[in-house]
């Protein structure tokens, strides 16, 4: 965040623990997740990058993006 915010860049972070999900064993596409994850990116300038904590949270990443109809990664990245 720092970094970024030095670079004179915008920093969003996203609250995703708000979208009422059940436990990461069970599929995202089960829950809220997808539609949080992609209304949110949605609503960030575009292009944006973003960094996910582990492989299955950037798949989620990219499957909400495909949900919503941005491209990766041309739009987020």
């Amino acid at each position: 965040r720092r970094a970024v915010l030095a670079a004179g860049k915008s920093f969003h972070e996203l609250d995703c623990e708000r979208a009422d999900r059940p436990p990461r064993s069970r599929p995202a596409a089960n829950n809220r997740l997808l539609p949080f994850l992609g209304a949110s990116l949605r609503r960030l300038p575009n292009p944006v990058g973003v960094m996910a904590q582990y492989d299955g949270e950037a798949n989620d990443v990219c499957r909400a993006c495909e949900l919503v109809g941005l491209r990766v990664p041309e739009d987020v990245a």
